[in-house]
């Protein structure tokens, strides 16, 4: 089954670039509208944390790669900044990012080393 992995600038455009890319990779795949609404919405949740929190220069990027097979879609954002911070429910300003990602995926996880990485799963 396929996979790709995209480059993208650690800048303000890079959740756009991710939900495009995301959309073009999953496109022929006649996938569930849900599905396809619940990954846009995860990377782009996940992308956004990395531009707001890597403190990464204009030179580096984030990395998000997609691989689908008959199961499941995996999708991993990495880069190469500073550890973020992990969400505070009691913060009622922002950070819902990740909560968000562990109530919609069906698994995901933090690697808050050098380089940072976030995964989730959605089970087709």
């Amino acid at each position: 089954m396929p996979a790709t992995t995209l480059n993208l600038p650690a800048d303000h455009e890079a959740p756009a670039q991710a939900r495009g890319g995301l959309t073009r990779f999953l496109a022929p795949e006649n996938l569930a509208p849900e599905l396809l609404e619940n990954a846009a919405l995860l990377t782009t949740e996940l992308v956004t944390n990395s531009v707001r929190h890597s403190a990464l220069g204009a030179s580096q990027f984030i990395e998000l790669h997609c691989d689908l097979d008959d199961r499941r879609l995996l999708v991993r954002v990495t880069d190469a900044g500073g550890p973020f911070p992990l969400p505070d429910p009691d913060d009622d300003v922002g950070g819902w990012g990740l909560l968000l990602v562990a109530e919609i995926s069906d698994r995901w996880a933090v690697h808050r080393n050098v380089p940072n990485s976030v995964w989730f799963e959605l089970d087709r």
